[in-house]
């Protein structure tokens, strides 16, 4: 976090400001959802996402890894979009697991599909880097 710039600090605080209302009141009636669909939801993006960037090798060799200062609406790099995508899906989330478990004290499945959905997209955004094994590209 220190080293954050402004667009750090505005993505930041309009996830938190989005994800707010679902820390004290997490919607009563969300569907349950079986446990395939919390699989699917991690792993369609993460594939969808490795593929789409091993076609693109060569351009992530070159594009690096995005920071999160950096704006999703004007940068080049076409991972920064998803890696704000995953961000806010981590946190709504989050929020609708710790607000569903203080007010309901068990979460339905499909927090755990939003937060598999998140996890999925940003596995899915990093792990050319890893492969690539560039170590000043790695987040």
């Amino acid at each position: 976090m220190k080293n954050w710039n402004t667009v750090g600090y505005i993505k930041a605080g309009v996830l938190l400001l989005v994800a707010f209302p679902n820390f004290f009141l997490p919607p009563s009636a969300l569907p349950q959802q079986p446990i395939l669909v919390v699989v699917f939801a991690f792993f369609a993006p993460f594939i969808v996402l490795a593929l789409k960037a091993f076609k693109r090798f060569k351009e992530i060799r070159e594009m690096g890894f995005p920071s999160w200062n950096e704006n999703p609406f004007t940068s080049k790099k076409w991972l920064t979009k998803w890696v704000m995508g995953s961000g806010f899906f981590l946190t709504q989330g989050t929020a609708l697991l710790i607000g569903s478990l203080i007010r309901f004290s068990t979460p339905p499945m499909i927090v755990f599909a939003i937060l598999g959905y998140g996890f999925g997209i940003l596995v899915g955004s990093t792990l050319p880097f890893y492969i690539l094994k560039q170590p000043s590209s790695r987040p």
